[in-house]
């Protein structure tokens, strides 16, 4: 699990976290947090292991799971409050919007669309047992 002597917080450490939480790679986050880039590659997965920054990713990760979750419950909480809104600026068109959205939401309503080919196809069928014979 990494070497315990190097299981201290520093701030390259925090940095490197903040980097790999914006979306870069592991040695891309190692190399903006001032480690060196010929061994970028193997200062991330060795930070990666050290249990100081592999508990804090995991608590900010949860964070930003937490804060940017967006449930069903959610949705539909908002599709009620457009509901309120329409109906109190007696907007029929948003009102009808909502309640679509809300049945969509809820499985009720699926979109279907129709595909249709401009070209011709040529199907041909084989008959594979007379070509053996």
């Amino acid at each position: 699990m990494g070497n315990p002597a190097n299981t201290r917080w520093t701030a390259r450490k925090r940095l490197f976290i903040e980097e790999l939480l914006l979306g870069v790679s592991g040695a891309e986050a190692a190399r903006r947090a001032g480690y060196s880039s010929k061994d970028a590659r193997h200062r991330a997965y060795e930070l990666q292991r050290d249990p100081i920054v592999a508990l804090e990713l995991d608590r900010r990760r949860t964070e930003l799971t937490e804060a940017t979750a967006y449930t069903v419950e959610r949705g539909m909480e908002e599709l009620s409050e457009g509901m309120v809104f329409a109906k109190e600026t007696k907007n029929a068109t948003a009102f009808a919007r909502c309640i679509e959205l809300r049945n969509k939401l809820m499985g009720n309503l699926i979109e279907r669309r129709d595909i249709r080919s401009a070209h011709a196809i040529r199907v041909e069928v084989i008959n594979f047992a007379s070509i053996t014979d």
